[in-house]
């Protein structure tokens, strides 16, 4: 009996200390996600002012992925590859499948590798990983395709490169890589075809139009001199 109220008050001691803490976190969360509207509203103007609400926004809720991936958006906004890289690795700790938060990520740190201090294998696997999470995703296949042509692996380039253009064949940028690939290994036919493809799709506005161009006037040029030659 005299146990009782003892028991009692502690009970009561963890409802109040779990209400307050839910009342605290529930708090947080909306701040959170109030810095985080104040970060989008200033991001295209001013990134690091919108960078400083996203970090504070992120120590508010560590839990909120989607903050961390603004967050990151706003660091590449200023070629920051290395912090791209680090917030998407938070990220994905939180959504390990999502697609998205791959590509940003071997994104980085492909553009990192470019550079030197990060080598180009690293890149292989978040590029591979958001692949395996969406098969659709055309701008891994572009991107892997860049890393395994640095890593020696033409042959995984010209497939990676293929399959970003069946996935948006639209997307004039993917052609020029895969052409000038093929010229090098000295398939002019392929380069040729590929060169036709791309063009098929161009507007007069289109980012990559003269260097399709260019790639196909090489291809012909070359395969011409291969046949004099011959």
């Amino acid at each position: 009996e005299k146990r009782l109220p003892m028991n009692l008050s502690v009970r009561t001691a963890i409802i109040l200390g779990t209400l307050v803490c839910a009342a605290a976190c529930s708090r947080n969360d909306i701040e959170a996600i109030n810095l985080a509207n104040e970060g989008d509203q200033s991001v295209k103007v001013d990134p690091d002012s919108a960078i400083s609400k996203y970090e504070q926004a992120t120590k508010l809720d560590p839990s909120n992925d989607a903050i961390f991936f603004k967050l990151a958006l706003a660091y590449e906004k200023k070629e920051a590859w290395d912090k791209v890289a680090s917030t998407m690795a938070t990220a994905l700790r939180i959504k390990p499948k999502n697609a998205t938060y791959w590509f940003k990520r071997g994104k980085a740190l492909r553009m990192q590798a470019e550079k030197g201090p990060t080598s180009w294998d690293e890149a292989k696997e978040p590029l591979q990983s958001c692949i395996k999470n969406d098969p659709n995703y055309d701008d891994c296949y572009y991107h892997l395709g860049e890393v395994m042509l640095q890593t020696d692996d033409e042959q995984s380039a010209l497939e990676n490169w293929t399959k970003a253009i069946q996935h948006n064949p639209q997307e004039l940028v993917f052609y020029g890589p895969l052409a000038e690939l093929y010229i090098n290994l000295g398939y002019f036919d392929q380069a040729i075809a590929v060169t036709k493809e791309g063009l098929s799709f161009a507007k007069p506005t289109s980012t990559g139009l003269m260097s399709l161009y260019v790639l196909q006037g090489a291809a012909y040029q070359s395969k011409g001199d291969l046949a004099s030659a011959a």
